[in-house]
């Protein structure tokens, strides 16, 4: 076993739960044919986390509280893919501020020191996981480089991140590199009806729409509002088909629709992850409609009940630039988790999407 492990993949592909199992067999008494026992003391106390030989690391705002922390810890140990890392949701409230989260340089050489300063308290192996690695700043990294430049008999640090390339070349010189690809549709879809969470029809839509992500597939089962929002979409897009390429309103749209002004006061009025939301899903239902312009298998489509009406705006719009209308809604997205404003963004991307219905590709900005 290497002292030092990186793992490379998406958010919520089972990095930390891999992380988390790797302790386990580092720490358990009775390992067998290098797997752990799972049913040993140190298995038990690893699993939930509470191990003194097991430290799970976060990167994380300056001012989080013990409390938080622990929290998030306690979420992993009832579900290794749940929500808890403070890079994706860093708010103390889901329509709360995102704080930027670091691992600042005195945390490393105390913290991690601490850890690392002494033997094993249950005599196998110290493990130090560090979820989101790529989160250290400069000098953080360079005092961390210096416990991989020196590791210690039975000290093992185990790193997640979501790109290696955002560690410093010479930490990532000293790991042994796993690569973690996303998961299959297939596979997450049955995670969710296993637990129970989605149908099989609504667990085969989710499994596209969470991009491999089980953490997403989860995230989104568990939205009591994904349906509205899916109609929300569909009404936003009939709103912007009906704008002209200057933005104004053609003298007869295609269908009735709530209009662009309410639709987006209706959606501003949400939490920040929902407006969110709101972009992942137009995002995707504009994948869908790539999909179909050419000619792809309907059947990966993720919005199955709104195949007509992506079949229709194929049709009736084949100069449409759909692909800058994806890239620009991911770069809608961005600016909301960055507390832009919403309805400045919002309207804007109406601005910009309808334009891309006619081929054209203005920017965002």
């Amino acid at each position: 076993m290497p002292h030092a492990l990186c793992l490379e993949g998406a958010d919520g592909v089972g990095k930390r739960l891999l992380a988390c199992a790797v302790a386990q067999v580092l720490t358990c008494e009775q390992p067998v044919s290098g797997r752990a026992c799972g049913t040993c003391g140190s298995c038990f106390r690893a699993a939930q986390l509470r191990h003194p030989d097991v430290h799970l690391l976060f990167a994380q705002p300056k001012d989080v509280t013990v409390s938080e922390v622990q929290e998030r810890l306690a979420r992993i140990a009832s579900d290794p893919f749940a929500r808890a890392d403070f890079v994706h949701q860093s708010s103390k409230k889901a329509d709360g501020p995102q704080r930027q989260c670091i691992y600042p340089v005195d945390r490393v050489r105390i913290e991690i020191q601490q850890h690392i300063a002494r033997f094993p308290v249950e005599g196998r192996a110290t493990v130090v996981i560090l979820t989101h690695a790529e989160y250290f700043n400069t000098q953080a990294a360079n005092a961390f480089l210096k416990f991989l430049e020196e590791p210690r008999p039975n000290t093992y640090f185990l790193l997640t991140v979501e790109r290696a390339d955002g560690l410093l070349d010479t930490i990532r010189s000293r790991c042994q590199h796993i690569r973690i690809p996303r998961l299959t549709h297939e596979s997450i879809s049955e995670v969710l009806v296993d637990r129970k969470v989605a149908s099989a029809t609504d667990a085969a839509a989710l499994a596209v729409m969470a991009d491999g992500s089980l953490t997403r597939a989860l995230e989104l089962a568990a939205d009591q509002d994904l349906q509205h929002q899916r109609h929300r979409i569909l009404a936003f897009l009939r709103g912007v088909y009906g704008l002209d390429p200057s933005g104004r309103r053609r003298s007869q749209p295609p269908s009735p629709t709530l209009g662009i002004p309410a639709l987006i006061d209706e959606i501003k009025r949400g939490r920040r992850d929902q407006v969110a939301s709101f972009l992942d899903g137009l995002t995707h239902w504009l994948r869908d409609a790539y999909r179909i312009s050419l000619g792809g298998d309907e059947r990966e489509v993720a919005n199955q009940d709104q195949l007509e009406a992506i079949r229709r705006l194929v049709e009736s719009s084949p100069d449409a630039a759909l692909t800058h209308m994806i890239t620009v809604t991911e770069e809608a997205r961005g600016f909301i988790v960055s507390n832009a404003n919403t309805e400045q963004v919002l309207t804007r991307l109406a601005q910009v999407l309808g334009r891309g219905l006619h081929g054209e590709r203005a920017s965002l900005l």
